[in-house]
């Protein structure tokens, strides 16, 4: 997965901000801002929404590490649409 929560210890990892999902219609939105394609590659994803990952850009380890707030991190800005080879 993207978030880049691999890059901490375990006990880190739990200290991480809670993940919160997006709703269909924010994802909806978020597709259309990325022309339903990967926010990497720019490779085209197609019409459906279950075909790309959702990626936190800022990642929800920040949260303990940064400035960031977890309801900012869970914000529909902090995300975008990648393909499986980018996530």
């Amino acid at each position: 997965h993207a978030d880049n929560t691999q890059n901490f210890s375990p006990q880190k990892r739990r200290l991480a901000a809670k993940r919160k999902q997006l709703t269909k219609k924010q994802k909806s939105t978020l597709f259309r801002k990325y022309d339903h394609s990967c926010a990497i590659c720019r490779v085209y994803l197609g019409n459906q929404l279950w075909n790309c990952i959702w990626d936190h850009i800022i990642p929800l380890a920040a949260a303990k590490f940064d400035d960031y707030s977890s309801e900012y991190l869970n914000q529909p800005e902090n995300f975008r649409p990648l393909c499986s080879k980018c996530s």
